[in-house]
């Protein structure tokens, strides 16, 4: 009787290990990330140095008193490093000193007719930037803070503020329609009418033909109707050439 030997699987052939991966180079790596990163701090360091030499230009033009070239630098020194010391509270008082000294917003840094709380806050903020120990140009922040006191002391105060942006809507107003007239031209000249009150006559722009005005002489109301005036260069007296002023009504 013959035994079958038992079969058993063939060995699978050895699996050949990976072959070891090179060791990298970490002086290497450390050379490259430090490489890469050194030209963002040639750049930074190079900007501060110009924003210092801006700075220094922007103080020697403001001592020759040419404030729109202080202020032009001031603002270039700016842009390139804005945490320069001293750097903000120089912008903040040539922006002041260059601007119109009647406008109050402008000399705040405010939108027309803002809220009152806005016009606390900068002020606030501009006493402080312009306190006279962190300026180097004390003449300077001392004007600029004059013009600022100024400024808060009318629009602080309800009854100056109402008076105050009373004026600027017609100045506004007046700088619109002449704006307009720039760009679109006047309509036929001028023309004459007369008051229906006191028959005084007067000369507008022909625009206000048909609107209701009010008589520089007697204060009354009228509908301003073009009439007929064959002494238009003859001698004006017993007529008036004036400005316009709407009736309420």
């Amino acid at each position: 009787e013959v035994i079958a030997s038992p079969r058993f699987p063939s060995p699978s052939p050895p699996q050949k290990s990976p072959p070891p991966k090179p060791r990298q180079n970490l002086t290497a790596v450390l050379l490259v990330s430090s490489s890469s990163a050194m030209p963002t701090m040639v750049d930074k360091h190079q900007q501060r140095e110009e924003a210092i030499r801006l700075k220094t230009l922007a103080e020697s033009k403001y001592n020759s008193s040419s404030l729109k070239s202080a202020l032009k630098y001031a603002t270039r020194a700016h842009k390139l490093c804005p945490s320069l010391p001293g750097l903000s509270e120089m912008l903040a008082a040539f922006r002041i000193l260059n601007s119109s000294k009647s406008d109050f917003y402008d000399i705040l840094g405010l939108e027309p007719f803002c809220p009152l709380t806005s016009i606390k806050a900068q002020y606030k903020k501009l006493a402080l930037l312009l306190h006279p120990d962190k300026n180097t140009l004390k003449h300077a922040s001392d004007e600029a803070f004059k013009l600022v006191n100024d400024a808060f002391h009318v629009l602080s105060d309800r009854v100056r503020r109402r008076e105050y942006d009373t004026k600027l809507r017609i100045a506004l107003q007046v700088e619109e329609e002449e704006e307009e007239e720039r760009e679109y031209g006047s309509v036929d000249g001028t023309f004459w009418t007369a008051c229906s009150r006191c028959r005084l006559m007067h000369k507008f722009e022909r625009k206000y033909v048909g609107h209701s005005l009010l008589c520089p002489n007697c204060n009354k109301s009228f509908e301003a109707v073009e009439v007929s005036n064959s002494n238009d260069d003859d001698d004006d007296e017993g007529r008036g050439e004036s400005c316009v002023r709407r009736s309420s009504r």
